[in-house]
């Protein structure tokens, strides 16, 4: 099922509505507690689905159950931001990095909040090591049980992997087409799908042998058919 939430320019609207497929409609549903645009959505079960943040700026969280038709007040985020990377890591915790806030377009505070036994409340993630630039991050992927590879997104070439068990945050060596903000992560036959606002869609395959094949991008316009467009060699 899809759900489009929020958005608007330049104000924001608190609308919901469901991508009906067999009809090609959009069916309103009931709607987010406040208005929001720049904010970030993550999957927490089959059955619901969170909203983090966003613009005007906001510190605050909503959970949707899909069932109900109704949305909850989550515990709020430490501070008011939008444009957040975020991922639910092993169905278990939340993370969310970076983002930006009232006058700051670098923010460098690293979340997570535990959604099972029960929702719990953020908390900051204190880092072992400071040293990698992980604000404004795009896109978080769980990489394996113990990782997270970031997008740096905001027009940058950046990745970096957040280690869990060492927690700290090392530079990865793999480069990927300057975007914007990367949206719409999708996991495709083991390969990390992405779409930019550069008009560009990136691949990236991890377990590719060929290194020079791992990151690769697609540059796309309606209705036509995508080709490769440069490939990128971690």
């Amino acid at each position: 099922r899809i759900f489009v939430t929020g958005g608007g320019w330049p104000g924001s609207i608190t609308d919901v509505s469901e991508f009906i497929e067999g009809t090609q409609e959009m069916k309103k549903v009931k709607a987010m507690n406040i208005r929001r645009r720049d904010h970030t959505i993550a999957r927490i079960s089959a059955k619901s689905f969170c909203v983090v943040g966003g613009f005007p700026y906001t510190n605050t969280c909503e959970l949707y159950d899909i069932t109900k038709n109704t949305w909850t007040d989550m515990k709020p985020l430490s501070e008011v931001k939008c444009v957040v990377g975020l991922l639910l890591f092993e169905r278990k915790t939340l993370y969310c990095f970076g983002g930006c806030s009232v006058g700051i377009n670098n923010v460098k505070t690293l979340e997570k909040l535990e959604v099972t036994p029960a929702l719990g409340k953020w908390e900051k993630i204190v880092l072992a090591e400071d040293k990698a630039d992980v604000t404004q991050c795009a896109a978080l992927f769980q990489f394996s049980s113990d990782e997270i590879l970031i997008f740096k997104g905001w027009n940058q070439d950046v990745t970096y992997m957040f280690d869990k068990k060492a927690n700290k945050i090392v530079s990865n060596p793999a480069k990927v087409l300057a975007d914007y903000f990367i949206n719409c992560q999708y996991y495709i036959n083991g390969s990390i799908w992405t779409f930019g606002y550069n008009a560009h869609i990136h691949k990236y395959d991890p377990l590719e042998k060929d290194v020079s094949k791992r990151y690769t991008s697609y540059p796309f316009k309606q209705d036509q058919e995508i080709t490769p467009h440069k490939t990128f060699t971690p």
